[in-house]
């Protein structure tokens, strides 16, 4: 089965649309975008449109270049808006700022990528397998999983969720040495290492779960790391790439304000 990631978006949008409607939630999001990266834009831009489809309002401001110190003093008066729900500083950062110096800048409180150190909400994307698994009624208990790439926005925090749930996952990084006998012995496989077509056929276990979270842009289309046609009728559920994951993670973005705005 493939995952069908845009109709659990427009599912949850729905959800969301109606419970920030029947409650007057006055929600906000301030993002700060520095630099021009093309894929970071085209994230930006859908989440401002899903901000839109649920009734929060989406704040973004564009810079070419910002000096840390006039970006200190923009993320502290964002954090002192009271109007203000939850900030983003749109990754990557340019070389010249310091992705964790920055990131820790916005207080807890409207840390809605789940990325500063005493985080209050998990990271969107690693929320988004969750919320696959969730949405076609996996039971993880008593299951294998492994998960490819160690990131702080995926690997980390899926590792820390299942480790509360009494599940030891295994991790696979670039100084894995055997990675395909890990992922072979895989009930449920997490790939979020961002190389194409490096999970192959013969790397997983039949009817096992995939969750592709890698994004490759190459010209104009899009890959994952599994080599999804050949993968597809071996598995009993996989993600594609795009519309698998991808649409999920933005739409986590509101779940996260939700949460963070509940938490006034």
């Amino acid at each position: 089965m493939v995952v069908d990631g845009i109709g659990i978006r427009n599912n949850l949008i729905s959800k969301y649309k109606e419970e920030i409607i029947n409650n007057n939630y006055n929600i906000k999001l301030s993002i700060i975008c520095i630099g021009d990266n093309e894929a970071s834009n085209i994230y930006v831009r859908s989440k401002k449109k899903v901000c839109e489809e649920c009734n929060i309002s989406c704040d973004i401001q564009y810079f070419d270049y910002i000096s840390k110190e006039d970006l200190t003093s923009l993320i502290n008066k964002l954090n002192n808006d009271s109007s203000v729900t939850g900030i983003m500083v749109e990754l990557p950062l340019p070389d010249y700022l310091d992705k964790e110096e920055i990131i820790n800048l916005i207080d807890l409180s409207k840390d809605v990528d789940g990325l500063t150190k005493n985080n209050l909400v998990m990271p969107c994307t690693a929320l988004a397998v969750l919320e696959i698994l969730n949405n076609y009624n996996i039971d993880i208990n008593n299951k294998n999983i492994t998960l490819v790439g160690y990131s702080s926005l995926i690997g980390k925090p899926l590792e820390k969720y299942f480790i509360s749930k009494g599940i030891n996952p295994t991790i696979c990084n670039t100084k894995t040495v055997n990675l395909k006998e890990n992922t072979l012995s895989a009930d449920i496989l997490i790939s979020a290492a961002g190389k194409r077509n490096l999970i192959t056929k013969d790397m997983v276990k039949d009817n096992s779960i995939i969750i592709d979270c890698a994004i490759i842009r190459e010209g104009n289309r899009l890959y994952g790391d599994t080599d999804f046609d050949s993968i597809k009728d071996k598995v009993s559920l996989i993600t594609p790439v795009p519309n698998g994951v991808g649409p999920i993670t933005t739409v986590m973005v509101i779940k996260n304000l939700i949460d963070l705005y509940k938490r006034k």
